[in-house]
């Protein structure tokens, strides 16, 4: 079989620093060398590839097997093929449904005033994502020609208000975090103003109520005491009276 192979490091070209290419999966006919030694005629096999199409340059097109390794997992060392590497699209693929490229869809430009005509224009060089409109540079910004003038600035207006919305968001998530902190704060002082408030009784003395102590110092001293002594204090005259 003969593939399109391309080193994986030459896989970015001039123009492409920022910007991925986008993964195509399809059907080719692939040339079957080794059969066709074999039976003496040309024999093809149907088989799955991954075209991967660049906005810098449209007619540069590198074709790979599904199975053929990507890049390789720097932590584990574990092989990573074209369709692990895509595993969403190359999913859609199988199932025969619409495959999706990755990034934010032009779509979402509609808002900002990007028409149908412009959106196929973007179709038509590979540029299917809006980050990757953000990062065009050098001669994939001339194939846009005029057109450029008005695209970039738009997606350029769409990345700022997804990320002023985020900062938004941060800063919101911080203040509530702020003033839950501040909530915390301001309730500690009032429970331990209630504990206070409520000190534990000496043993003996839990069920009785200040009147009751008063009544049980009248029987030993001949009177209740005057004022509004604390329960502390009633406690106190108490424990000394019984231990006189």
């Amino acid at each position: 079989m003969q593939w399109n192979e391309i080193p994986r490091e030459e896989m970015k070209i001039p123009g492409e620093r920022y910007a991925p290419g986008t993964p195509y999966f399809k059907y080719l006919n692939v040339f079957n060398e080794p059969q066709s030694k074999l039976q003496g005629k040309p024999v093809y096999e149907l088989k799955p590839v991954v075209e991967i199409r660049f906005p810098a340059n449209p007619q540069y097109k590198p074709v790979f097997g599904v199975d053929e390794q990507c890049t390789v997992d720097e932590d584990t060392g574990r092989v990573i093929t074209w369709a692990e590497r895509y595993k969403n699209q190359y999913a859609a693929f199988v199932a025969g449904a619409e495959q999706q490229a990755e990034g934010t869809p032009l779509e979402e430009l509609l808002p900002y005033g990007i028409s149908q005509a412009q959106l196929s224009i973007c179709r038509a060089l590979s540029i299917y994502s809006i980050e990757q409109l953000v990062h065009l540079e050098g001669p994939a910004v001339k194939r846009l020609g005029i057109h450029a003038n008005d695209l970039k600035p738009m997606a350029q207006r769409f990345m700022d208000a997804r990320r002023d919305g985020s900062q938004q968001q941060s800063e919101i998530n911080e203040l509530k975090r702020q003033l839950a902190e501040l909530q915390g704060k301001q309730d500690a002082p009032l429970s331990n103003v209630m504990q206070a408030a409520e000190p534990e009784l000496p043993n003996g003395y839990e069920d009785m109520t200040d009147d009751q102590l008063k009544e049980e110092i009248a029987k030993i001293a001949g009177s209740k005491p005057k004022g509004n002594p604390s329960r502390d204090t009633l406690i106190r005259s108490l424990e000394e009276l019984m231990a006189a």
